[in-house]
């Protein structure tokens, strides 16, 4: 894949609706079930937008093992301006 043909996928990607709100919304790490409740999208569409929004390192994929549990959560950057 050329390198243009790389930017212009990505520009699709992230003028969606739905990956713009997971974005926007992640502002700290998170599990994708949270991430489909608050930006009120379907867990499948979530999992399929936060898969390629890491696949294009946008958003970081950590883990934590809570009560024997293992979760994923996933966490965007922060590219606010400091103040």
């Amino acid at each position: 894949m050329t390198i243009l043909k790389r930017a212009r996928t990505v520009l699709e990607i992230l003028t969606e609706k739905d990956t713009a709100k997971i974005l926007s919304n992640l502002t700290h790490p998170k599990t994708v079930k949270n991430i489909s409740e608050e930006c009120e999208i379907p867990i499948a569409s979530a999992y399929r937008k936060i898969n390629l929004l890491h696949k294009i390192g946008l958003i970081t994929k950590t883990g934590n093992i809570s009560g024997g549990i293992r979760r994923r959560l996933y966490n965007g950057y922060n590219i606010q301006e400091k103040k």
